[in-house]
């Protein structure tokens, strides 16, 4: 998988919170199952309504996303979104700022 994916939770539906939680910590086990890979980023929008998994991620992820209904999407812009879980070293590099 060499694209940025996205598993959006509209804020409308009212057990989107949870399941953003949800997706954070299915993620997060994941994550720590694999030793961290430094560039399997898992980001959020200041909303926490949109959820960017860096192409590293879906190297590992690839189920959860697609199960949580994740489609390709382009890159997130950095200003836009904060890190949840990875490397903070690595945003950096997968997120440079262009501001």
């Amino acid at each position: 998988m060499a694209s940025w994916y996205k598993v959006r939770f509209p804020s409308s539906e009212p057990d989107a919170p949870a399941k953003g939680v949800r997706l954070q910590n299915d993620y997060s086990r994941i994550y720590v199952r694999h030793r961290g890979p430094k560039d399997a980023l898992l980001m959020a929008n200041g909303a926490r309504d949109e959820y960017y998994f860096s192409p590293g991620a879906m190297c590992i992820a690839e189920a959860l996303v697609l199960a949580s209904g994740g489609t390709a999407c382009d890159r997130p812009q950095r200003s836009q979104v904060s890190l949840l879980v990875g490397s903070i070293h690595w945003v950096d590099r997968i997120l440079p700022r262009t501001e």
